[in-house]
């Protein structure tokens, strides 16, 4: 696995978890977004040749495709891959 990767999903899992724990100082949560920032510009997934790629994602070729179980198991280590939403403010709250 790449040191690239490994920033990624070491972010990723530091997000978990602090997710879970409730809410975050001001701070914390600024060094997390320089993290998860750090890490997404140190990507070089998309400078990898395709073979290398797919030998690093563990899989045979773009022809075949992902299997069902590789589909489930990276769909519980990293979840759905959707946006958080936030809340909507209040129409009210607009004229204060």
């Amino acid at each position: 696995m790449t040191e690239q990767r490994q920033k990624a999903e070491l972010a990723a899992n530091k997000k978990k978890a602090g997710g879970k724990s409730g809410k975050k100082k001001g701070n914390d949560k600024m060094k997390e977004a320089v993290a998860d920032s750090e890490a997404f510009r140190d990507m070089v997934e998309h400078k990898i040749p395709e073979d290398e790629l797919f030998n690093m994602l563990g899989l045979e070729s773009k022809e075949a495709g992902l299997s069902t179980d590789f589909v489930r198991k990276r769909l519980h280590q990293e979840g759905e891959n959707k946006l958080t939403e936030r809340a909507a403010i209040p129409w009210y709250v607009m004229f204060f």
